[in-house]
């Protein structure tokens, strides 16, 4: 018989602070672990600040409790035992608990999420302490390293565990809006998509190659679904429209050299509006640094952030290179990123681009090569893969 058959999933401190609205955090939230947990979790309940898992008898609750903690929205979570609350009742399965960790001493937490319950919770410690040490031969002591927390929460209800995964916190997943994000094969935008995703956005990508079609051969993309791949445990579902840019490219040499790049990424803007519009969703978001190439001086960012109505949000905006790619590298998405791969802004980028820029000129180079002519017909070349 498997010791633990819980596990106890803390909210974010975000969620346990939300007034009305609250019941609609927790409710995507459950749904979102539901999501990741499949056919693990038997029953999602919600426990004052924290949800109860119940694991199916299939699954292991610690694998459980890990995959619990990669959900946007949880603060931690931890396999635990379910049991009463009842001195000698907490003592018996903390005993199990510190035999099967071959414990030699330990410390007891106790914390009172019911605060009608008439226990004092020190004395209650104390007194499972001793039991726990009559049963088992276990000393308690105040500067252990292992700890059993035991949390006396609403019905009658006592949670037992010891260590903990440590959650992402933020906001569960769908519950800040659907937003349409740029992802290149870059280490830059990957990252953009996890902080827009921390803070409850759905992510729909959009990814412009050189091909003329993927179709059957996705090997063509490998990188990019690698990417999406890291990420997708984290967004719980996503989708991506692969857009090829050979329409912008075919007469790109009608736009000057400097101002090039500039006007593919206003025609990436424009056709990812589209898609937006087409989704729903309320904002484009892209992996830009300020400042961190030509093509991203606050001049330049605006000139293309001109081009759309829809709000261009940038999440690394402050961020430097080497904060960038730590936060990359945490994800798990570096090595994926440094590939290689043939990168569209590359592949626009002049010797000598412009570090200034203003959208009445551009648009007159647009005007010369039918912008949305040609945003039309990529759009119509697009090809839509689904993951989650």
């Amino acid at each position: 018989m498997p010791l633990y058959k819980f596990v106890n999933a803390h909210f974010s401190g975000e969620i346990g602070t939300k007034g009305g609205n609250r019941s609609a955090f927790v409710s995507k939230l459950k749904s979102n672990v539901r999501h990741t947990l499949g056919k693990s979790a038997e029953k999602v309940t919600t426990l004052q600040e924290r949800l109860l898992i119940s694991v199916s008898a299939s699954s292991n609750a610690k694998e459980t409790a890990e995959l619990t903690s990669k959900v946007f929205g949880i603060s931690w979570s931890a396999p635990c035992i379910l049991t009463e609350i009842d001195e000698e009742k907490v003592a018996q399965e903390a005993s199990k608990v510190l035999k099967e960790i071959k414990a030699r001493e330990f410390y007891i937490i106790v914390k009172r999420s019911d605060k009608g319950l008439k226990i004092e919770r020190s004395a209650f410690g104390k007194k499972v302490a001793e039991l726990i040490t009559k049963k088992t031969g276990i000393e308690g002591m105040i500067n252990s390293q292992t700890i059993v927390n035991v949390e006396l929460v609403t019905g009658n209800k006592a949670l037992i565990f010891t260590g903990k995964f440590p959650g992402p916190g933020g906001l569960p997943v769908g519950s800040g809006g659907k937003i349409v994000l740029l992802l290149s094969g870059g280490i830059d935008s990957p990252a953009a998509a996890w902080l827009l995703a921390k803070r409850g956005c759905e992510i729909v990508f959009v990814h412009f190659h050189s091909f003329k079609e993927i179709g059957k051969e996705k090997k063509k993309i490998a990188k990019i679904e690698a990417l999406i791949s890291s990420l997708t445990p984290w967004l719980i579902k996503t989708k991506c429209y692969f857009v090829p840019y050979y329409p912008f490219q075919i007469s790109s040499h009608l736009v000057p050299d400097r101002y090039r790049l500039l006007s593919f990424r206003r025609f990436m803007a424009l056709t990812s509006q589209a898609i937006a519009e087409k989704e729903g969703a309320k904002a484009i978001a892209t992996g830009e640094s300020l400042g961190q190439v030509a093509s991203q001086t606050l001049s330049n960012l605006a000139s293309v952030q001109e081009s759309v109505s829809l709000p261009m949000l940038r999440p690394l905006l402050a961020y430097d290179k080497q904060e960038i790619i730590a936060l990359a590298q945490k994800l798990g998405t570096y090595e994926i990123s440094l590939q290689k791969y043939t990168d569209c802004c590359t592949l626009f980028n002049p010797s000598s681009p412009a570090t200034s820029s203003h959208a009445k000129d551009l648009k007159v180079f647009e005007e010369k090569i039918k912008m949305e002519k040609i945003v039309t017909e990529a759009l119509g070349a697009s090809e839509i893969f689904e993951y989650g």
